[in-house]
């Protein structure tokens, strides 16, 4: 070792030298290390890199932001269920949602006039039509043919004009038609997801829409789906609730029908 390299280690050992001076001055005197025990020595731990930690500390703070929104959607919806309410805006683009599934029925279509318009039915579907609300609307019942009309899964509707000021097409049952929602779960309130979007119904721009009912005292779900064209002449088609054959059904309605134009 040459003179400088003594001259430099005398330099560092004098800066630590005064480092704990001034570190004695402030907090006192430390304490001697403990005295080694074999026995008493731990596990190895690994050294962690000086980033590691922020890192952690900013997972923690999402996980803690991410539990706090799950538990708030929760209560929003009214309970513990496993579909708590989300109420998505709706979607700009066109097309259906593709959950939950859907039968689409394959085959030459039945087609019939209604009202000026010309709807596309799955083979051996008939149109049968019902009593519908007051204000001029007129209902019709779609289903395969020899089934009773008396439980219809699946009604078509042109609106009057006397309730074309009250119809909303954002609403579960357009606000006029249908049954309330309560009516699915027994008077029970029950958490609703809903899905949105744009879709083509006979040629015509609509809105799609799809409540998903759970019902906590029996576990079922029940989804209602509409169609609606809210621009006069006002269509609509509702399902409440649906299966998977009934939205596949509605999909191929909405898809080769023909509406009057606006």
């Amino acid at each position: 070792m040459n003179d400088s390299e003594f001259e430099a280690a005398d330099v560092e050992a004098r800066v630590r030298e005064l480092f704990v001076e001034r570190v004695d001055a402030q907090v006192g005197p430390r304490r001697p290390a403990p005295p080694f025990d074999p026995n008493r020595v731990g596990p190895r731990r690994t050294r962690r890199a000086s980033w590691v930690m922020p890192l952690l500390a900013a997972a923690c703070v999402a996980a803690v932001v991410a539990g706090a929104v799950g538990v708030t959607r929760v209560v929003a919806s009214g309970g513990d269920d496993p579909a708590a309410t989300h109420r998505p805006a709706p979607s700009a683009t066109t097309g259906v949602p593709t959950s939950p599934a859907a039968v689409v029925p394959k085959g030459t279509p039945t087609v019939v006039a209604l009202d000026g318009a010309t709807i596309a039915l799955p083979g051996g579907w008939v149109a049968t039509p019902v009593n519908g609300p007051a204000g001029g609307t007129h209902e019709w019942c779609l289903q395969p043919e020899g089934t009773s009309a008396d439980v219809c899964g699946l009604a078509l509707y042109h609106v009057g004009t006397a309730q074309q000021a009250e119809f909303d097409a954002g609403r579960e049952g357009f606000g006029v038609l249908g049954d309330p929602p309560q009516y699915l779960c027994g008077n029970e309130p029950s958490p609703v997801t809903t899905q949105d979007a744009q879709v083509s119904f006979g040629g015509r721009a609509a809105e799609y829409r799809l409540f998903d009912h759970y019902c906590r005292a029996s576990g079922q779900r029940h989804y209602v789906v509409q169609y609606a064209v809210a621009d006069s002449p006002v269509w609509a088609m509702l399902a409440e609730p649906s299966d998977a054959t009934t939205r596949g059904a509605m999909q191929l309605i909405a898809r080769d029908s023909t509406l009057p134009a606006s």
